[in-house]
């Protein structure tokens, strides 16, 4: 089974501190499509593992829970995280220790 790490959000054409953390409005930072592809890859995989810190961009704040939510009932899959912060958001891998295991993330 080979791995693979896909983004909640397919922008990825600015740097950490870019537009969505300054403060600007981006109208769909999602994109009309991009849950279509998520369920499609969910389906296929073993795993599915969400670790993606806290957004900074408020309308990105909901977007693992609900993405979860969404890939529980289209895809089939079980929700795994590395870590949970105190507010209940998955750990970016970052900043954790590279020997934990994936866990079931209970929603």
């Amino acid at each position: 089974m080979r791995e693979r790490t896909v983004r909640i959000s397919p922008r990825s054409d600015r740097p950490p501190a870019g537009p969505l953390c300054s403060g600007s409005s981006l109208q769909d930072p999602v994109g009309p499509e991009n849950d279509a592809h998520l369920i499609e890859m969910a389906k296929t995989a073993a795993i599915v593992i969400f670790a993606y810190g806290q957004p900074c961009h408020a309308t990105l704040r909901t977007r693992g829970l609900a993405l979860a939510r969404l890939l529980m009932k289209e895809a089939g899959v079980t929700p795994h995280t590395l870590r949970l912060a105190k507010n209940g958001t998955p750990w970016h891998p970052l900043y954790l220790p590279e020997t934990l295991k994936p866990v079931v993330w209970k929603l």
